[in-house]
């Protein structure tokens, strides 16, 4: 547990990710770059990933900025914490 950490959990900025859910959300990521690709909506690809429009948004500007990805490092530690990007979906 880290200093100041009172309930256990690692907070998102410290990207206490495991390993096999860095690659499960690299995998949510490129799912979104492929839907942005084929032109569907911010509330679309939000809907069929189950997570946060916010999310998507982050994911389809860094997409447009970068190419080919959809935000990797879209949860950087600068941005405020929301619990709202916890959620891991559900990959078909």
């Amino acid at each position: 547990m880290r200093p100041g950490n009172t309930h256990g959990s690692v907070r998102r900025g410290d990207r206490g990710y495991t390993p096999a859910e860095q690659e499960r959300w690299e995998r949510v990521r490129l799912q979104a770059a492929e839907w942005f690709e084929a032109g569907e909506s911010t509330k679309t690809v939000a809907a069929r990933l189950r997570v946060h429009e916010r999310s998507v948004t982050r994911w389809r500007k860094a997409w447009r900025e970068g190419g080919g990805t959809a935000g990797e490092g879209a949860h950087s530690p600068s941005r405020a914490y929301d619990p709202e990007d916890d959620r891991m979906p559900a990959i078909a």
